[in-house]
């Protein structure tokens, strides 16, 4: 009984924790929201929960211009094809120790360390997730993805959206503890942790129901990821390893499942990041205003166009019966007398300016384009006029400039975790037994 209290208390405890941490990022969710809507509308739903029973969501319906749609797909495009192309190779392995890098079979050993990661990742389904992570960072500023052990390739990779996840930081401002709360019908918790697991009583209690329905009704978990003080090194108990996993039913506040992993199994990378915060910024979070104003613009241009092709018809009110249709081919009838006089059909002469309108939408196009980045990933596809090589030189290094302290952070954030995660389910696996030089067979 005792054991089972404490339990309860240490579920409680999470819930409690996961709840402020997700109040505190309240406001910053309502504004991802509006980015969402305008940049990325199939994930716009950050507030915005999804209809009941639905898997889809309703695009916005007052987006009247793609611009950011399209300028943060070219940017993950381009961030992709420069740090993770899929034809090439984009990292290499070395020892930290720089003596072992020195020793030839150390460096062979590594050099078919990296052959064997990039198989590995080509053959998984790495290529389609990192694409989405790119996307991520385009729009919310931080990213979340699992490298794990796959059923049917060695390595598989997922993302989570961004209100499926929430991260707490260390002492030393990086991330050490993430959140994940997600929902399982009865029948997925049962297939989960039926056999290594408690499931909670509202879970066994859906299962034994009458009702065959009721297997399929939906429970929400949350699972805190975070580094235990006291572990052991490899091979450890899963209860003993470095990073604590524990799953929690929220709705009976009840323990559901303890684990642990060797590496933080889910990589929570952010894009740009103040000292005061803890969640990242994004580049679409810089241009919004411009975003929005250029919608605005849009509809209002729109809306004149309009105006000029189906101007306003003046009618007397008093000499027709009925309405007066201004669609193409459409009879006006009205009397002869009528023709020369004030009370003959006319259309109303629309005043607007189109032509600034059209001038200003083109300048918040290119400038909502550089705030993506998009014109350093399409520098070569942009006219250079007489330029010399050394001026279009200098133009890529002052624009490259522009995106260093962000891809410095993707390094240390995403890929150096994402690639130590790897070869950890690599090395578990038996993958690099006979491959491993001895002298790094212990690090």
């Amino acid at each position: 009984m005792v054991a089972r209290n404490t339990d309860q208390m240490r579920a409680e405890r999470i819930i409690r924790r996961f709840d402020k941490i997700k109040a505190d990022r309240g406001t910053l969710d309502s504004h991802l929201q509006e980015v969402a809507e305008r940049v990325v509308p199939r994930k716009s739903y950050v507030t915005t929960k999804r209809q009941e029973g639905s898997k889809t969501i309703t695009f916005n319906t007052e987006l009247f211009d793609a611009t950011a749609v399209f300028a943060n797909q070219d940017m993950a495009a381009g961030l992709v094809s420069h740090l993770a192309p899929a034809n090439s190779r984009w990292f290499a392995l070395k020892a930290r120790d720089e003596e072992l890098n020195k020793v030839p079979a150390v460096k062979e050993s590594l050099a078919r360390v990296t052959t064997l990661l990039h198989e590995e990742l080509a053959a998984s389904n790495f290529n389609n997730v990192i694409s989405q992570i790119m996307i991520d960072f385009g729009w919310a500023g931080q990213a979340c993805i699992e490298p794990k052990k796959g059923k049917k390739t060695t390595l598989n990779f997922r993302a989570y959206h961004i209100s499926e996840f929430y991260i707490v930081e260390d002492s030393d401002g990086e991330v050490d503890t993430v959140y994940y709360k997600f929902k399982y019908t009865a029948r997925q918790a049962k297939q989960e942790w039926g056999e290594t697991g408690t499931l909670p009583k509202c879970v066994s209690d859906a299962l034994s129901s009458d009702k065959e329905e009721d297997a399929d009704k939906e429970f929400e978990f949350i699972q805190e990821l975070k580094p235990r003080e006291d572990f052991d090194t490899f091979p450890a108990a899963p209860t003993r390893r470095p990073i604590a996993s524990t799953y929690v039913g929220v709705k009976d506040k009840a323990i559901v499942f303890e684990d642990g992993y060797y590496e933080m199994p889910k990589l929570t990378p952010r894009w740009h990041k103040n000292s005061n915060e803890t969640n990242g910024r994004s580049q679409a979070m810089f241009g919004l205003p411009w975003i929005k104003l250029l919608n605005q613009v849009i509809k209002n241009w729109e809306q004149a166009v309009e105006m000029n092709l189906r101007p306003v018809t003046l009618v007397p009110d008093d000499g027709f019966i009925g309405n007066v249709y201004s669609k193409p081919g459409a009879l006006w009838k009205y009397r002869a007398t009528y023709a020369n006089s004030a009370n003959a059909i006319r259309q109303f002469p629309a005043q607007g300016n189109t032509q600034d309108a059209k001038d200003m939408i083109e300048w918040l196009v290119e400038n909502i384009r550089k705030v993506f980045f998009n014109d350093l990933f399409v520098m070569l596809a942009e006219k250079t006029g007489t330029q010399t090589a050394f001026e279009i030189s200098e133009r890529l290094q002052e624009k490259h400039s522009r995106i260093v302290p962000p891809i410095g952070r993707l390094q240390t954030e995403l890929f150096n975790g994402l690639i130590s995660r790897c070869i950890g389910i690599l090395g578990r696996a038996g993958k690099l037994e006979k491959i491993l030089a001895p002298e790094l067979l212990d690090r």
